[in-house]
C-alpha cells in the first residue's frame, strides 16, 4: 500500500488569541511535517449559496494509520500543495488499526 500513498500532506493545528479590540487572531502551528497520503475526490454536491450556486467538492485522504492520525481533531487543517482543506472526519478505516481515512472539504 505504502507504494499507492503519492502525496504528501501538513497537518495545521490552529491557535485563536485574543486581539486589542475584541477580535480573534489566528496561527497555525504543524501537527503533523510530512504525512504521504493518497487524495481522491469523493462527491459533489451542489448548494444555493445566497442566489449562487456553488459546487462543493469533498475529498478522501487515505494514509497509514498511527498514533499521530488518531491524535487529529476536526478543528485541525490539512494543507496539499499549498490548499487547504477543512477535516470533515477522521475514520481508522475497519478498526483494524492500519488505514486511515480522513474526509476532506476545501476551504475557501
Amino acid at each position: 500500500m505504502l507504494n499507492l500513498l503519492i502525496h504528501t500532506a501538513k497537518v495545521l493545528r490552529p491557535s485563536i488569541t485574543a486581539g486589542t479590540v475584541g477580535g480573534a487572531s489566528y496561527s497555525y502551528s504543524t501537527l503533523i511535517p510530512s504525512l504521504q497520503c493518497l487524495v481522491q475526490p469523493k462527491t459533489v454536491q451542489e448548494i444555493d449559496e445566497a442566489g449562487k450556486i456553488t459546487a462543493r467538492i469533498f475529498y478522501r485522504l487515505y494514509c497509514v494509520w498511527t498514533s499521530m492520525i488518531a491524535s487529529i481533531t476536526h478543528s485541525d487543517i490539512v494543507e496539499i500543495d499549498g490548499q487547504r482543506y477543512e477535516i470533515i472526519g477522521i475514520v481508522d478505516a475497519a478498526g483494524l488499526g492500519r488505514i486511515g481515512q480522513i474526509d476532506l472539504r476545501r476551504k475557501e
